[in-house]
């Protein structure tokens, strides 16, 4: 792969130097997780090229992650995409997410009193709910089953369930399961797989800051199908590279999603991809599904159709837009850098990041 490096700005040199200081505890994980991916080769499995539309031309944007471990995010010269060299292995992704990514998690409270915070009335997954429901219109109605992948305690089903919907999910978090279980929520613990051995069939998946996680791109979308009706739906939520990263002048308030002009706290090292409108759209429509609703923030519904679309003349569309991305994205780091006096700038980029982590997902 051709890979050039074009830095946004010093910040994002690989110094080790994370965002905001960190416990010792957590410095001890950082340490670990970056002594792994040195010496271990079989924890990353590098790109051989772009994912979405197979271009071997890129620009490496940052050599680091948010915690200062090591990541290079680079951007696809052709389509635009922006995403990390590298992803995780199964066992690494296993060990990582079963071992190491709670020291990243600031939670101080029991399982049963984060389940009250995030289906309390005033919480976001009745914003999500909202926006599937007022998108859908009538056909919401026609909606018997949904289906949360990556469900934790079943919070972003909770106003389904309240409105009538059967609702089902899976997650690895047995103790977060049990609090939605409690509250009748029919929830499996496991993957994707454990959804097709008990028969689980879905009117709307929900796919919420899941795809970003991903490794390989195109075939966990695919495999949605298997237990997807029919002209059923897809509601996705990834964090928006353009509605989380925006110049000061054009910050926007979305449902309680604000913007920053900070994208280095953005970058985490179990995100391997920074997805806008554009980038995901076409990666879902490559799958076999159409997308009915967007916006930057990044949430969107989709809706299968019976074969895979024809995105590559999206594809064809899109060449040459990695320069369009990487000045927009070098536009919002002037801009930061810009901002006086330094420390105003990192409370106003630590408060919006507080609020975003206090979502809970």
């Amino acid at each position: 792969m051709k890979r050039s490096t074009s830095l946004l700005s010093p910040r994002f040199e690989d110094n080790k130097k994370s965002w905001i200081p960190q416990s010792r505890s957590t410095i001890k994980t950082i340490n670990k997780i970056t002594d792994i991916i040195k010496n271990d080769d079989s924890a990353q499995i590098s790109h051989k090229n772009c994912p979405l539309c197979g271009s071997n031309v890129s620009t490496i944007i940052s050599q680091k992650d948010r915690y200062g471990l090591p990541l290079d995010t680079q951007i696809c010269s052709q389509c635009g995409l922006v995403y990390s060299s590298k992803y995780f292995s199964p066992k690494f992704a296993a060990d990582f997410y079963n071992k190491y990514s709670i020291a990243f998690k600031t939670i101080n409270k029991t399982p049963d009193e984060l389940f009250l915070q995030r289906t309390h009335q005033t919480a976001y997954c009745w914003s999500r709910f909202n926006y599937v429901k007022n998108t859908l219109g009538d056909n919401f109605d026609k909606i018997n089953s949904v289906v949360e992948i990556g469900c934790c305690d079943g919070a972003n089903l909770f106003p389904f369930f309240k409105n009538g919907k059967n609702v089902q999910g899976c997650d690895f978090d047995e103790q977060r399961l049990i609090e939605g279980r409690r509250a009748g929520l029919k929830l499996f613990s496991g993957d994707y797989s454990t959804l097709l051995k008990n028969g689980v069939k879905a009117d709307l998946i929900i796919l919420s800051h899941v795809v970003e996680h991903f490794g390989e791109l195109f075939n966990p979308i695919k495999q949605l199908k298997e237990i997807l009706s029919p002209g059923g739906y897809i509601y996705i939520e990834v964090p928006g590279l353009k509605g989380c990263n925006r110049k000061t002048s054009q910050f926007i308030n979305i449902d309680g999603y604000p913007s920053s002009n900070d994208l280095l706290p953005y970058l985490q090292l179990e995100h391997n991809y920074c997805f806008d409108l554009t980038t995901l759209k076409a990666t879902v429509e490559k799958c076999g599904y159409e997308m009915i609703s967007g916006d930057e923030i990044v949430r969107s519904i989709f809706i299968s159709k019976n074969n895979e679309c024809d995105s590559e003349k999206s594809i064809i569309n899109f060449k040459n837009r990695g320069a369009e991305v990487y000045n927009y994205l070098m536009d919002v780091e002037s801009d930061y850098c810009s901002e006086n006096p330094w420390y105003k700038r990192k409370l106003r980029s630590l408060y919006y990041w507080l609020k975003l982590h206090l979502k809970n997902k």
